[in-house]
């Protein structure tokens, strides 16, 4: 990879495949920047797993330690890698930079994200609204089974609340208990994107049934022919006719028909899906006997298809209707569910004055957007970061991203007599 992406007065975002050496360009970006002066503690390397940032920490530290016991040949030739000319005092630099950083009160600050969000609520814990010295729930799983249970207790001392009903129209639909309760521990594993999607909704479950609603076309005009409508009755009783006048038609069941034209809502539906179409969904094929084909003229055959068609489309755009109507009525009851397991959660947590990684995240994020002392602690921050790196940033979330953002954003506006990067593979 190119020199050019080590200079340090240069923002740089590298993409490349695994295995091609990412960590060791961000790695050498660390090492140019000290060789060049750049404090330690102005350095902020996030990555996102502890075995990363732990490696990260041991390449930095293996390679000042290669550049201390290198020989002038290989010294030298390490330097131009790193593209720096092999001056004597760069070398001096170098061989001295191994144990400067193991002495330095303020060293390089290589960690995982959870880590800083950690550390930045410890120190703003009255800004961010947090307990002082809350504890970090890991393990989430234990946490959604208690909050699970927590949330039946109250459904059942509330019985006509919105999530009981929910839970009630579920249950009605055949979902059992294993499925409700992976439908809600997934909703709560993913809670930072639910966040992030309702953010800065006064009704979060209105707006995300509102959009979803309209990602389904169940806000638009009724996309087909009313089954129950005067047209529709017309067109059925005219194929009705066709099936008398030809003696019926394989496969399809005249009678179903008969009782589809004196029914009408879901008794109709029923009627018109039983005679018209497979167990499968799939349509009845049209095809007539020989001898019922040959009462009829090629004109009467090609009505008598023209109507089949007509009645089957109805009833096909009616049924996929149907399907984005339980779609939206399913999806509603489970996010009501979802979001009051999530009350449940965010009381245990209470209980037990913790957080866990996903609200590091979250209320990091709201700390540094959020309105109040978010300037200000923003600003805290940024006396104590000059250089930024960001490993592995195709794995950042929707939350991550925001709660980096702030970070990006104040080194691209620059400072003036200062000098200040982002790198980020």
């Amino acid at each position: 990879m190119s020199n050019e992406a080590l200079v340090p007065g240069r923002s740089v975002a590298v993409t490349a495949s695994a295995g091609s050496g990412k960590t060791w360009l961000l790695v050498s970006r660390v090492l140019r920047l000290l060789l060049e002066g750049q404090p330690a503690g102005g350095i902020l390397a996030l990555t996102f797993t502890r075995k990363a940032a732990a490696e990260m920490r041991e390449r930095v530290n293996q390679r000042l330690r290669a550049l201390a016991e290198a020989s002038e040949f290989e010294l030298a030739a390490e330097l131009e890698r790193l593209g720096l000319a092999p001056a004597p005092a760069t070398i001096e630099r170098a061989r001295g930079l191994y144990e400067a950083l193991l002495f330095d009160p303020y060293p390089l600050r290589a960690m995982t994200l959870h880590a800083f969000c950690q550390d930045l609520l410890a120190r703003f814990a009255l800004e961010a609204g947090v307990a002082p010295g809350f504890a970090l729930a890991e393990s989430e799983g234990g946490l959604f089974r208690r909050a699970w249970r927590r949330l039946l207790a109250a459904l059942h001392q509330r019985p006509d609340s919105e999530a009981a009903q929910a839970l009630r129209n579920l249950i009605g639909q055949g979902y059992g208990e294993s499925w409700l309760e992976d439908v809600v521990y997934s909703f709560l594993a993913h809670r930072g994107d639910w966040w992030a999607y309702v953010e800065g909704q006064a009704q979060p479950l209105d707006y995300a049934v509102a959009r979803l609603r309209t990602a389904l076309r169940l806000d638009e005009a009724e996309d087909g022919i009313d089954l129950d409508g005067d047209a529709f009755g017309a067109r059925l009783k005219i194929l009705l006719r066709w099936l008398h006048e030809a003696d019926g038609a394989r496969w399809i069941k005249t009678e179903r028909i008969e009782a589809a034209v004196e029914a009408a809502g879901e008794a109709r539906f029923e009627a018109l899906r039983q005679g018209l179409f497979k167990q499968d969904g799939e349509p009845y094929k049209f095809q007539l006997l020989k001898a019922k084909r040959e009462r009829l003229s090629d004109s009467q055959y090609q009505h008598f298809e023209d109507a089949w068609r007509e009645v089957v489309a109805a009833v096909e755009s009616a049924a996929e209707r149907r399907l984005r109507v339980a779609c939206l009525e399913r999806s509603a009851a489970a996010l009501h569910l979802g979001t009051a397991a999530l009350e449940t959660l965010e009381q245990e947590l209470a209980v037990e004055r913790a957080l866990t990684f996903t609200d590091l995240e979250w209320r990091s994020y709201l700390l540094l957007r959020g309105p109040g002392n978010a300037e200000w602690v923003r600003y805290k921050l940024d006396q104590k970061i000059d250089h930024l790196l960001v490993d592995e940033f195709q794995d950042t979330s929707p939350t991550q991203w925001r709660l980096l953002l702030p970070f990006l954003e104040e080194m691209a506006a620059g400072d003036a007599g200062r000098r200040r990067s982002v790198f980020i593979v």
